[in-house]
C-alpha cells in the first residue's frame, strides 16, 4: 500500500496502523512523489490525499490513470476534509475508486480497503484454557449504556511527553484512527484511562483533548 500526504504525521500515523496489522507500506509526501513510488513499486492500493500544495490528488490521479496498464489497475481511494459532493463528484471523475472523509474510524478504512481488495480478515483467537461458565461472565454495558467518567487533564499529567504530543497532534488534524493507534500503546492498568480516550475519540470530541493538553503545557 501506498499512503500519500503532505502533513508528516498524517503519514507517520497510517503507516503505522497498517503495518500493525500485517501490511507492507510506504509513503509519499506529494503528488510528484506518488507517482514516481508508484512507478518503482506498483502497489495495490494508494490512500491519496487530495488537498495537497501544488501537484495534488487529483494531479496525481489522473496521472497514474493515463500511465497504468489498465489491465493491472491500481486501487486508489481518496482520503479529504471536504464534505461535499462536488469533492467526491471530483475525486471519482478523476479516476479515485473510493472516497474516504476525514476524520474517519478505523473500521471505516479497514471495510473500504476490504471492499475495493476483496480481502477477508483473520482475528487472533487468544487461547484461554478452562474457561468458566459464560453464564458466571459479568458483562459489559452495551455501548448505548457506557458512559465515560469525565476526562481531567490530571489524568494524562504522568503520560511521557511525547506520546502526550502525538496525541495533541492526532486531536488536531481529527484522526480517530491515530488516537486509537496511541491508545492501544498504553499499559494494561492504564485501561480506564484508555477507554476514556477512545470513547471521545469514537464521538468526534477533539477538541476535549486538544484542550486538556493545552492545560498541561499551561500548567
Amino acid at each position: 500500500m501506498l499512503v500519500v500526504d503532505d502533513q508528516p504525521e498524517n503519514r507517520q500515523l497510517l503507516v503505522k496502523l497498517l503495518e500493525q496489522v500485517g501490511l507492507w507500506v510506504k509513503s509519499a509526501y506529494n503528488g510528484h512523489d506518488a507517482i514516481d513510488k508508484w512507478l518503482a513499486w506498483q502497489p495495490d492500493l494508494i490512500l491519496m490525499d487530495i488537498r495537497m500544495p501544488g501537484f495534488d490528488g487529483y494531479d496525481a490521479t489522473r496521472q497514474i490513470r493515463r500511465l497504468e496498464d489498465p489491465a493491472a489497475r491500481t486501487v486508489i481511494i481518496a482520503v479529504t476534509a471536504q464534505v461535499s459532493n462536488r469533492d467526491r463528484a471530483l475525486s471519482l471523475a478523476a479516476g479515485c475508486d473510493d472516497y474516504i472523509i476525514k476524520p474517519f474510524q478505523e473500521a471505516t478504512l479497514f471495510l473500504k480497503m476490504a471492499e475495493q481488495l476483496g480481502l477477508e480478515y483473520v482475528f487472533a483467537q487468544p487461547n484461554l484454557p478452562n474457561l468458566p461458565n459464560p453464564a458466571a461472565i459479568a458483562q459489559p454495558p452495551c455501548a448505548d449504556e457506557y458512559k465515560p467518567t469525565a476526562l481531567a487533564p490530571e489524568d494524562l499529567r504522568h503520560l511521557p511527553a511525547t506520546w502526550l504530543q502525538d496525541l495533541d497532534d492526532a486531536a488536531i488534524c481529527g484522526t480517530d484512527l491515530a488516537i486509537h493507534t496511541l491508545v492501544r500503546q498504553l499499559p494494561t492498568n492504564l485501561a480506564g484511562l484508555a477507554q476514556r480516550l477512545n470513547h471521545l475519540a469514537d464521538h468526534y470530541q477533539f477538541e476535549r483533548i486538544v484542550q486538556m493538553f493545552q492545560v498541561l503545557s499551561n500548567s
